[in-house]
């Protein structure tokens, strides 16, 4: 019986010990409206599973998505803006840490910035 509890025990040490690839990357998107009073604006953004969100028309001068997990590694993910005016600051997070940032100006037609999810 002694013998029986040492195994149990070493096997769940062992299968705990074990790490598990899982999708802890988080994904934050955020435009940062840098003409106050511009006129309204369009984005899409990358979801974990590869599709593109849209939102718009936008009037705020910050819009920020929420923190999005489930990302995987070497992912890349994508943040789109459309705006007739203005001047915008257009950031993505990957894990809290500022992973890509850019510049956009209105007229242009619709902006890209991207960024890469670690390994």
């Amino acid at each position: 019986m002694k013998n029986f509890c040492h195994i149990i025990l070493f096997s769940f040490l062992i299968f705990s010990s074990c790490k598990k690839d899982d999708n802890t990357n988080t994904v934050t998107y955020k435009i940062n409206e840098t003409t106050p009073g511009a006129s309204p604006y369009s984005v899409r953004y990358s979801l974990s599973d590869g599709t593109l969100r849209s939102e718009g028309p936008i009037t705020s001068e910050i819009w920020m998505t929420a923190d999005m997990s489930g990302y995987k590694k070497n992912t890349i993910v994508s943040l789109y803006l459309d705006a007739t005016s203005g001047t915008y600051d257009m950031i993505i997070y990957v894990n809290g840490s500022v992973s890509s940032q850019a510049s956009a100006d209105g007229g242009m037609g619709e902006q890209l910035l991207e960024a890469q999810i670690p390994n």
